[in-house]
C-alpha cells in the first residue's frame, strides 16, 4: 500500500495490489447500499461506460474462453478495445443492442449422454459481467456475514469447512 501524509485519505493501492480492489464508483455504489438501505437505485444504465467494460474486459473476462457465434475471441476483441467499446456503449444508449444468438456445443458426460454448453458471444459476456459488477455491489450489503450461497468469493465447500471446522 502507498503511504499518505493526510491522515483522513484511506492508503492507495500500489498498481500490482489493484486486482484485489473493485472500481471507485463500485465501493461509492456499495457503501450508499450500506448506509442507505432504503436508498432506491435508478437508471444503473448510467454506470455502464468505458471504465467499467474495461476493467471488467481486463480483470473479469476468460481470456481462454471459447467464442460464441461470431467467432470473436478475447485477443480479437482486444485488438480495437477503445473503438469496440466505444461502438458498445454507443449501441446501449441508443437502444439498439441485442444480445446474439448463443452457441450451443455437446460435451460428453457419463456413458452415451452429452451435457449441453451456451457458448455466448464477447460482448455478451462483457455487458453480464459489468452489470453483474453493479448490482453485486448493491446486493452483496444485504447479505449476512454467515450467508454463502450465489455470494461472490463465497460457496458450498467454505459453508462445509466453515462448519466442520467451527463443530
Amino acid at each position: 500500500m502507498t503511504e499518505v501524509r493526510s491522515p483522513q485519505r484511506s492508503l492507495i493501492p500500489d498498481a500490482e495490489d489493484w486486482e484485489r480492489h473493485e472500481l471507485t464508483f463500485l465501493r461509492g455504489i456499495a457503501y450508499k447500499a450500506k448506509t442507505k438501505p432504503e436508498y432506491r437505485f435508478r437508471d444503473l444504465s448510467s454506470c455502464v461506460d468505458e471504465t467499467l467494460l474495461s476493467y471488467c474486459f481486463h480483470k473479469k473476462l476468460n481470456k481462454k474462453a471459447a467464442s460464441g457465434v461470431d467467432y470473436v475471441t478475447y485477443e480479437d476483441y482486444k485488438k480495437n478495445l477503445s473503438s469496440n467499446l466505444e461502438d458498445l456503449i454507443r449501441r446501449l444508449k441508443r437502444g439498439a443492442y441485442r444480445a446474439r444468438l448463443v452457441k450451443r456445443k455437446y460435451i460428453p458426460k457419463s456413458p452415451g449422454k452429452k451435457r449441453a454448453l451456451g457458448l455466448p458471444v464477447l460482448e455478451d459476456k462483457l455487458l453480464q459481467t459489468a452489470v453483474s459488477q453493479i448490482l453485486g455491489a448493491i446486493y452483496e450489503q444485504d447479505f449476512h456475514s454467515f450467508s454463502y450461497g450465489y455470494r461472490l468469493i463465497r460457496g458450498a465447500r467454505q459453508a462445509a469447512d466453515d462448519l466442520t471446522v467451527r463443530m
